[in-house]
Order: C-alpha cells, then sequence, then structure tokens
C-alpha cells in the first residue's frame, strides 16, 4: 500500500468533461507554434526592433519585473477566486505598449473591454490586457485617450460623432515592437500566450533579457490535518530547523496535509517583489537521509504547465492564508503540495501517515522556479514524529 492517497476513485480519475479532446489538441497545437518561433529565432540571438519584456513596454528603467507567473491567487469577494495565467509587466499609466512578436489577427472580434480595467487585445498567439488598445493618454491629468492616427485602428462613434470603441480587422498583421496601445490605471500589462483553453507559458519564449539565478525563498512548511484546512487557523505543527538550536519535531498523525510557504524573484527584482513558483513538491525521508519506501522520487505534485480549466482549481494549489498585496493583502503563496494541480487537472490529495510505521521522518520540499533555481539546505527540510 503506497503511503500517498488521494481522496478520489479511480474512475473520478477519468477527465470525460466533452472539451477535454478539444484542450489538448490545442495544447499540441500551442506547443508546436511555440517551437517554431523558438526555432525561426535560434542564432539570431535578439528579437528586431524592440526585443524584451522590458522594451515591449516603454518603461522608465530597466528593471522592470515580471510580476506574476502561472500561480498567483487572487482574493475577491472569497479569500481565493481563480489561478492567475500569463505574465504581469509593470509599467505606469499611459506607457505605450508594443508587440512582442511578429502575428496577424485571427479573431473576427479581436479585442474588448473599451475603457474598462480589462480591456485587451488577441493578436495570433498573445493576448495583452489592462490597455488602451490602440489610443494614448492626453490631456494635463492624462485623464484622456486619443485614438490618433494610426490606420490600423479604426475608431466606433456613436451618432454625435464622440468614439465609443476601437475596431481591429481580421487579418491585420503586427511586427515586433508595433505600437498596440498604452497602459491603464492598473499600472501593468498582462501578457497571455495561447487560446483561453490551452494557454502556455509566455516565459517559454525567448524573452532575450530576461535573466533568473535568485533561489526561490521557503519561509515555512506546516503540516495540517486535512480537517482543519478550511478552519480559522490552519497550521498544527511548524517545525523550521536551525543550526543554532536543537531540531524541532512536529508530532503527527492521520491523514495530513503539506503545506509550503514560499516566493521567489528574478534578477533586478526588488526586495519587496514576492513572486509565484512553477514547481512544487515533497518527499518522505528516514533520519539518515534515505528515502522512504513509496517515496524514491519526489512527488512533485505542483506544476504550472498547464493549468485547469475551472477557475475552482485554485482552492487544490494554495492553502487559506494566501494573497496577493494588489488586492488588498499582503503576498504570500501557501502551497497544498500533497494535492496535485499539474497537466491541467488539479486533484485533492493528502500524506495518510497510518502507511508509514511511527517513528521519525524528514519531509523535503522541493521548490523551483521556472528556470530550474532550487533552494537546499535547512529551510527544505522538515523534521516530524509519526505517532500513529
Amino acid at each position: 500500500m503506497q503511503a500517498l492517497e488521494r481522496r478520489f476513485h479511480a474512475a473520478e480519475c477519468v477527465d470525460d468533461r466533452p472539451h477535454r479532446h478539444g484542450i489538448d489538441a490545442a495544447a499540441d497545437q500551442l506547443g508546436e507554434r511555440v517551437q517554431h518561433v523558438l526555432e525561426r529565432r535560434e542564432g539570431v540571438g535578439e528579437f528586431e526592433g524592440r526585443q524584451n519584456v522590458e522594451d515591449a513596454l516603454d518603461v522608465l528603467d530597466r528593471e522592470q519585473p515580471v510580476a506574476g507567473r502561472y500561480d498567483f491567487a487572487h482574493p475577491g469577494g472569497i479569500p481565493l477566486d481563480h489561478l492567475h495565467s500569463g505574465l504581469d509587466i509593470r509599467g505606469a499609466r499611459g506607457d505605450f505598449a508594443f508587440s512582442v512578436m511578429d502575428e496577424k489577427v485571427s479573431a473576427p472580434i479581436s479585442n474588448w473591454g473599451y475603457m474598462e480595467g480589462g480591456e485587451g487585445i488577441r493578436i495570433g498567439l498573445m493576448t495583452y490586457i489592462h490597455l488602451y488598445v490602440g489610443r494614448t493618454v492626453v490631456g494635463p491629468e492624462r485623464q484622456m485617450t486619443n485614438l490618433g492616427a494610426i490606420e490600423r485602428f479604426k475608431p466606433r462613434l456613436d451618432p454625435g460623432g464622440a468614439l465609443t470603441g476601437v475596431r481591429l480587422r481580421r487579418g491585420t498583421r503586427f511586427k515586433v515592437g508595433d505600437f498596440i496601445g498604452s497602459l491603464n490605471w492598473l499600472n501593468h500589462v498582462h501578457l497571455n500566450l495561447g487560446p483561453w483553453n490551452a494557454q502556455g507559458n509566455p516565459l517559454s519564449l525567448p524573452f532575450f533579457a530576461l535573466k533568473d539565478t535568485v533561489v526561490p525563498t521557503i519561509e515555512g512548511i506546516d503540516v495540517v490535518p486535512t480537517g482543519a484546512l478550511g478552519a480559522t487557523t490552519t497550521v498544527t505543527n511548524r517545525s523550521r530547523v536551525s543550526s543554532a538550536k536543537p531540531i524541532e519535531r512536529a508530532v503527527i498523525s492521520g491523514d495530513v496535509a503539506i503545506v509550503v510557504t514560499a516566493y521567489d524573484r528574478v534578477d533586478g527584482n526588488s526586495v519587496n517583489r514576492k513572486l509565484g513558483l512553477f514547481r512544487v513538491g515533497y518527499q518522505v525521508l528516514n533520519t539518515d537521509g534515505s528515502p522512504v519506501k513509496g517515496f524514491e522520487q519526489p512527488l512533485i505534485n505542483i506544476e504550472f504547465n498547464r493549468l485547469p480549466a475551472e477557475d475552482s482549481s485554485v482552492f487544490k494549489a494554495f492553502a487559506p492564508g494566501s494573497g496577493i498585496s494588489a488586492y488588498g493583502t499582503p503576498t504570500r503563496f501557501r502551497y497544498l503540495v500533497t494535492n496535485r494541480v499539474r497537466d491541467g487537472e488539479a486533484l485533492d490529495g493528502l500524506l495518510r501517515t497510518s502507511n508509514l510505521p511511527s517513528g521519525d521522518y524528514i519531509i523535503r520540499v522541493i521548490a523551483e522556479d521556472f528556470a530550474g533555481n532550487r533552494p537546499t539546505g535547512p529551510s527544505t527540510e522538515l523534521a516530524v514524529t509519526i505517532r500513529n
């Protein structure tokens, strides 16, 4: 009997949703197109024109961080709302946004949300959100937008001649560095790669100036009874290993969840920046460091390679207490690493300690960013005692 058991029967693992095959096909096509982009640029070294994330936004300095990964939890009305796809790229209201790929408009209606916070545009593989599409910001207080004389963007006018929207014809082509709009009051561009039902990770594109050598930081490892995950106080056992103090062991029993609090940064980020991880998992070890039977390899249960379609999957990835500062809470990522969230699916999981003999163990956490940076040492380990 394996030490890890999940709260579902085998038959329930079969995903019979009618759109699943379409999603898989779309994901395969996206992968082929991204590979084509990479091969087309192999040996070139750089995009022509405005060639990277920073240059795609006409920002004021060179240290503009990628402000999002595949794992942001958005508090909004309820503690967690949905998994955040794509990248958030910081800028200021009125900064110009430019195309990051050579693409053409393929949708009959390619832009939406005129003068709304989520106004955006889809050009081929890429989607740009939180823009004044095709418009610049004008006026002494920069409170007005102007369509200007860019021919590819067509005005929608009311009977009185006032601008009520922007049209973009299907088949319109954009090259890297072409103007697509200005940042609105949310002060960043949200960049998506791929169709809504099979989004890829934009970090797979060759943004040549983006560099990540920073190792993620693990703030804590908690073992929580599965029945307490929804309670106000969720943490029942916590142990932080310190070379200056004796190892304190958390005593656990029954069915438990493992919660890892961690964050990441990329080169050039400010010290207060906290980004999410790309891959998180765990492994159960004996006190001598050898793996327990059934845990010969780490269980990488969370990997944001392809997001589940359901917004509710955020509750599988993140434990209560997670949130980001943009939505009024401190930025904190608390990953439920005993659950499985990867490859487009989200499933409940647990560690059933009754399947292990009573005794002392070590829970080792694996926490990686997209670049493969991974911390080692005391912060990655939690000493526990199982008492059945």
